[in-house]
């Protein structure tokens, strides 16, 4: 974030907000071990909802925090609840925006052009801030959720490997060559597809695995916390 760096405010806000960062990367770990017990006993751990719950909570708070910050260095005596935007549309941005921040365009350019960067309307790679958006408000006033199991396939064909969510359409003259491995054409495979398909020279093996993934948005909740918590390290 742009903001003057000598700001006790924002100083204090960017320190809050780093405690709760480092907090989260330690209960990552612990999240961790309870996926791995959760997957061997075919049951979720009782405690991995609650972990869940908590590490959302802990990196939608990171964004508030620095949103308070920002909000009383600019924007005058903070009054009421203060939230780090996060829109879908520009429409419902610039609505918020001018509610949530008054004059903070005048103000603070540089830091009203950072909020509008790091709004996921603006690029599809940042629709995980919705997804923490809306999973939080689930947490936190409907239920809890710690994930549910799913069964994840893979073709491991010389050096590469080929997820079950991937299919591959090679043509009559079509070849991939995998290490010592080759695929030939004609074929369509994906990595749920029986091994034996692909032929001897391919030398493939099925992989299978188990995952959690939340049951709100199919992502895989170990991969999807941790790329929350870097990404929030970098707007930080």
């Amino acid at each position: 974030m742009v903001i003057n760096e000598k700001s006790e405010i924002w100083t204090s806000a960017r320190d809050d907000s780093g405690r709760l960062l480092e907090s989260v990367e330690t209960q990552l770990k612990r999240i961790e071990l309870h996926l791995d017990w959760s997957i061997r006993n075919e049951k979720p751990h009782r405690e991995l909802d609650i972990d869940i719950k908590n590490i959302i909570e802990n990196l939608r708070s990171t964004l508030d925090y620095l949103a308070y910050g920002i909000y009383a260095e600019y924007c005058g005596p903070p009054n009421g609840k203060i939230y780090f935007p996060i829109c879908k549309t520009k429409a419902e941005f610039d609505k918020k925006i001018e509610k949530w921040f008054p004059n903070l365009k005048v103000n603070a350019l540089k830091t009203f052009e950072i909020f509008t960067e790091y709004q996921p309307f603006q690029n599809r790679e940042l629709a995980w801030l919705s997804d923490m958006r809306d999973l939080s408000v689930t947490l936190k006033h409907k239920r809890l959720s710690g994930g549910i199991p799913r069964e994840r396939q893979a073709l491991e064909v010389g050096n590469l490997i080929f997820q079950d969510d991937v299919e591959v359409i090679l043509g009559p003259k079509g070849k991939i060559q995998c290490g010592d491995s080759v695929v030939t054409g004609p074929k369509r495979f994906s990595g749920a597809s029986d091994p034996n398909t692909l032929g001897q020279s391919a030398k493939a093996r099925k992989l299978v695995w188990k995952e959690y993934i939340f049951n709100y948005n199919s992502k895989e909740v170990l991969s999807f916390l941790t790329h929350c918590h870097r990404e929030i390290s970098r707007i930080r």
